[in-house]
């Protein structure tokens, strides 16, 4: 039979469904494609909002990129993910995640990938956009061959407050299609990781600043006290490390044409330490023109080659804050950036805060200190003048009494010795004359002594840098030449530079070490222990034996002219040694001082003050 024709107002009814039915197809998939892609933003944005709770605890950038990277991992269980930044023309793999078939690509990816030859991130950091590759061209990261292996790749710049801080990549081994819902996954989670960063950067910022502020109070007590330079410099350099965060600081001072690092951040690499404490050329470019620079000179390229600091290439900008004191720069504090840099008005603010606040510190302390100074030296001088009244008196006593009694003993035994000659006792004048010998021996003893304190006191005093150690082993020789059959158990802790008048001080220590040996000589075996102590303001030097100590009641008394408190028939000597060592000391700016033991032997010792050092 032939076909009937289809009524045309049936055929368009037929067409008019067809298309209704597609329509609704098609809103279908739409609709199953939204859904797919709310579901998975929707659990992309429950695994951020854990992240973001452990913004109370967690602030700093890779860790929090670290938990993006899993979460991307734990939705896309087959795909690898990794994070780069730049620094000094070099991608650097900051931060990785997944499995890595071949893992001669990530010992590629890791030792640097060179910024302007890899598309792969070039391209998403430069344009601030996704880069997709359904089909992954190796060439985009032509410096590691192992990454052939990859087949399909996405790249994204992430930003945090406006700027591009790095770049995150998703790779997949299996050759794999980018859906709409893959890239709405994606620009969920890097948008979320930037929205984390950057409250993270907030709350650090706002950590910092109040840790700043501290540390300005901190900073603004120590100027009103302290008055040690390099206590101070310390200071200034946690404040501006508390304020600007990842720097370097450094203070420097002049020192034989050379600007030598004396206090530096802890940041600072042991080479480059190194480096800067031996000391840079003053003629080095930016250090010269930082001293033209009162209000501070910030370099945005530095170049360590020029300023012939080679172990600071790695700086990317530095900053120098001159100090002057009492018109004359003399020190510099210099803070760096291992980042390319431009210093912003809150940088630039900061530093020349810190670096004024310093400078007045300094001229604050160096006017303390040289009123401190002056103070001392009147100090020792009165302390000097002091010591030479008492020594007149004993003096005038000792030309009264101690002279006078060796002189009767030869006037009286001469006279002895006269009547036994008449006599013709010939043993007697013997006895007598060998009598007078003693007391002219005597008598002589003592002038020499008198003469030995009086040169003490007359002789010029020039001090310098002295080690300590060649003075101990001449007093210890000295010693062992005085007593050369008695033995000496000698304990030397002492070792220190001070700063002292080179022969009186070795006069101090051959009395001291001498008169221990001597003391001690009673004893099978002397045990003679020369300790040092430091202290901010003094060096203390003691010397302590086994010997037979002494009366605490006369301590006083001791280093006083001609005072004796042992018979010289037990321990031969003339009482002027020790008050030699007094003089000495108080020439120095010192003191002297003595202490006896409960189980035997003595102390005896003195201090070097640090303020004739300045």
């Amino acid at each position: 039979m032939p076909e009937r024709p289809v009524p045309p107002a049936l055929a368009q009814q037929v067409q008019d469904l067809t298309e209704r039915l597609n329509r609704a197809l098609a809103d279908h998939e739409r609709l199953l494609v939204q859904q797919q892609e709310a579901e998975i933003r929707s659990r992309a944005l429950e695994a951020f909002a854990t992240l973001a709770r452990d913004l109370t605890l967690e602030q700093a950038p890779l860790p929090l990129i670290g938990r993006a990277q899993d979460i991307l991992v734990d939705l896309m269980p087959d795909a690898i993910c990794t994070y780069y930044e730049v620094s000094r023309g070099t991608w650097w793999l900051r931060s990785h995640r997944g499995t890595f078939r071949d893992p001669a690509l990530l010992r590629g990816l890791a030792s640097g990938l060179p910024r302007g030859a890899t598309i792969n991130l070039d391209r998403p950091f430069d344009q601030r956009q996704g880069f997709y590759q359904n089909v992954y061209d190796p060439s985009t990261t032509a410096a590691v061959q192992a990454a052939r292996i990859i087949r399909a790749s996405a790249a994204f710049p992430v930003e945090v407050s406006g700027r591009v801080t790095g770049v995150l990549v998703v790779g997949r081994h299996d050759a794999y299609t980018w859906t709409t819902v893959d890239r709405t996954l994606l620009d969920t989670i890097v948008t979320s990781l930037s929205l984390a960063l950057e409250r993270a950067v907030q709350t650090r910022e706002l950590a910092d600043e109040r840790e700043g502020l501290l540390a300005f109070a901190a900073f603004t007590d120590a100027v009103g006290v302290q008055t040690d330079v390099l206590a101070l410099a310390r200071q200034a350099t946690e404040v501006v490390r508390t304020q600007l965060g990842t720097v370097s600081v450094a203070y420097y001072e002049l020192e034989d044409d050379l600007w030598k690092a004396r206090v530096w951040s802890k940041d600072i690499t042991p080479d480059v330490a190194a480096e800067i404490s031996a000391g840079i050329s003053q003629e080095a470019p930016d250090f010269r023109r930082a001293l033209l620079t009162p209000d501070g000179l910030f370099v945005n390229g530095w170049d360590a080659q020029a300023n012939r600091v080679d172990t600071t290439e790695k700086y990317g900008a530095v900053a120098f804050f001159p100090l002057f004191v009492s018109g004359e720069a003399c020190s510099l504090l210099v803070t760096g950036t291992q980042e390319a840099h431009d210093w912003t008005d809150r940088d630039r603010a900061v530093i020349r805060a810190v670096g004024r606040s310093l400078a007045l510190a300094l001229e604050r302390a160096s006017q303390t200190r040289q009123l401190q100074l002056q103070r001392d030296t009147l100090d020792a001088r009165t302390a000097s003048l002091t010591a030479a009244n008492e020594e007149l008196e004993a003096f005038t006593y000792s030309a009264s009494h101690d002279l006078r009694t060796p002189i009767r003993h030869v006037t009286g035994f001469a006279d002895l010795a006269r009547r036994s000659l008449r006599r013709q006792q010939n043993e007697q004048v013997e006895r007598h004359l060998d009598i007078i010998q003693q007391g002219a021996q005597r008598m002589e003893s003592l002038i020499e002594g008198m003469l030995t304190l009086s040169r003490a006191g007359r002789e010029g005093f020039r001090p310098v840098s002295v080690d300590l150690g060649p003075i101990v082993k001449q007093a210890r020789e000295d010693a062992a030449l005085e007593f050369p059959a008695h033995p000496v158990e000698w304990h030397v802790d002492a070792t220190s530079v001070v700063w002292a008048d080179p022969v009186l001080l070795q006069q101090v220590m051959t009395n001291l070490l001498s008169n221990a040996v001597k003391y001690s000589s009673t004893r099978e075996s002397s045990v003679v222990r020369l300790h040092m102590q430091e202290t901010d303001i003094e060096w203390i030097i003691a010397v302590r034996d086994n010997g037979v100590g002494f009366d605490s009641r006369y301590a006083g008394k001791l280093f006083g002219i001609f005072q004796r408190l042992h018979s010289q028939q037990t321990f031969q000597g003339t009482g002027v040694g020790l008050a030699t060592v007094r003089r000495i000391v108080l020439k120095h700016g010192g003191r002297v001082f003595a202490h006896t033991h409960e189980e035997g032997g003595a102390t005896f010792g003195f201090t070097l003050p640090k303020a004739l050092a300045i």
